[in-house]
């Protein structure tokens, strides 16, 4: 429809169109309607801000609780706006899922992964913990990986915060498994980056081996 992407599903027990917006970083839309509905259900949702773009004002309001389907979400980031008549699905809510698009039965599958929103960095801390990677990395100490070894480090949402996989950029790199490290900050926030622990497992998640932190 119109160009995009719509499901159909039961959004706090009533049947409702949505859009699947992954351009939204919040967990979504509601109706005017549909958000009084879902702030009746709780005792103390928390209205965050009232803002205008020059086009429509945007209520946004945490949400204890959201229920899509048979499943229940926690710590919802919602956004209304006046005279917009149909929901979507954000990016902050798809992230806590498993999501397969079946487009030859146009079918979407929603698989539970978390409750609760994924930990996000803030860009300052991405900034910070990638300048730490690098510096490692160019210094040989980045365990089961080579300095000559170029690829990515990219974050893996199914570990602990600050765990990031490594992904070889050549096809043809000797590195077979998947080779994970895990960052913290132990002095917390604004304190100095250090590395916890690396590892690897197979295809299976299997455990491999681990390395010596230095």
């Amino acid at each position: 429809m119109w160009g995009n992407l719509f499901t159909r599903l039961e959004l706090f027990g009533q049947d409702e169109w949505c859009e699947v917006d992954t351009g939204n970083c919040t967990d979504g839309t509601l109706t005017a309607s549909q958000l009084q509905h879902a702030m009746s259900l709780h005792e103390s949702p928390q209205k965050t801000r009232t803002a205008t773009n020059g086009i429509a004002v945007i209520h946004s309001v945490d949400l204890p609780a959201y229920h899509l389907g048979a499943n229940t979400y926690t710590n919802m980031y919602i956004d209304t706006l006046n005279g917009r008549d149909i929901s979507t699905l954000g990016l902050r809510l798809l992230a806590r899922n498993l999501v397969t698009l079946n487009f030859p039965n146009q079918t979407m599958y929603l698989k539970q992964q978390h409750v609760g929103p994924l930990p996000f960095m803030s860009m300052e801390e991405d900034i910070s913990i990638r300048g730490f990677i690098k510096q490692l990395k160019e210094t040989d100490q980045l365990p089961g990986i080579s300095k000559e070894v170029k690829g990515t480090l990219l974050p893996d949402p199914r570990f602990e915060e600050g765990t990031f996989l490594f992904r070889p950029a050549d096809a043809q790199s000797k590195i077979t498994t998947n080779v994970y490290y895990r960052f913290a900050r132990p002095g917390g926030e604004g304190g100095t980056w250090a590395l916890q622990r690396a590892w690897r497992l197979d295809d299976l998640d299997r455990l491999i081996e681990e390395y010596p932190v230095p």
